[in-house]
């Protein structure tokens, strides 16, 4: 029985894949896919559950076909270079979820910069999406597939199709909290790399998507200006 399919993109770079598989074992509940822009696998990492090479049509649309592929009833999504926090990090995922049968789920976090820093995620969030300002890593969201699958999984129109996304889970139910670290994830990724008017601009789109968004424009992107601002502040401070 697959309990877990973990999903990991890649650009066919080496290390950082080997990171990610070097962060958890071999299991017969957990199914690893991978997807990747070559055409084919290093022959000196171990293999995943399923490969699938030569994907170019973009990210969300390898998360997508991830989604479609995988056989878990629970998934994550971890690229290239993100890492389980622990060994029995997937372990306690599953005990969590076979003791409460949640829908979806997010625990802490640790962000790695490009200088080797680590970024502690407040280990306190607020797991309600306040006019759809808060957002998770998807590397700390664990989420049944079933559900993921009804909602369209991801929005490929939305540069943060991720975060909108969980805007949409938020709406269908509210995540339990984890409380233990899941992963480090990678700073330098796709969504990262956004300035605070392009991850604005996108937020209020999902937003007006979704019919959360507040009234009049400019306040809706004021609101999610402040907020942006204030998270990535709170982050470098408690880094």
């Amino acid at each position: 029985m697959t309990i877990l399919s973990i999903i990991t993109i890649t650009n066919g770079d080496l290390a950082p894949l080997e990171r990610t598989v070097s962060s958890f074992h071999s299991n017969e509940s957990v199914e690893w896919i991978v997807i990747s822009s070559m055409d084919s696998f290093p022959t000196d990492l171990r293999k995943p559950d399923l490969f699938i090479g030569n994907e170019s049509n973009g990210i969300f649309s390898a998360l997508n076909l991830g989604l479609e592929k995988s056989k878990g009833e629970l998934i994550v999504f971890m690229h290239a270079g993100d890492e389980f926090y622990a060994p029995d990090t997937i372990s306690k995922v599953i005990e969590s979820w076979f003791a409460q049968r949640w829908k979806w789920a997010v625990g802490n976090t640790h962000l790695q910069t490009q200088d080797g820093k680590l970024w502690r995620y407040p280990s306190a969030q607020s797991l309600q999406f306040l006019f759809g300002t808060n957002s998770f890593c998807h590397q700390a969201m664990y989420c049944e597939t079933q559900l993921l699958r009804k909602l369209g999984g991801f929005n490929e129109a939305f540069l943060g199709a991720d975060w909108a996304l969980m805007l949409k889970l938020s709406q269908e139910n509210t995540p339990v909290l984890l409380n233990f670290p899941v992963a480090i994830y990678e700073h330098g990724g796709f969504s990262t790399r956004q300035n605070y008017l392009q991850e604005c601009s996108q937020k209020h789109l999902a937003r007006v998507y979704y019919g959360v968004n507040l009234k009049p424009l400019c306040l809706d992107l004021l609101l999610q200006f402040v907020l942006t601002f204030m998270s990535r502040l709170i982050q470098k401070a408690r880094g």
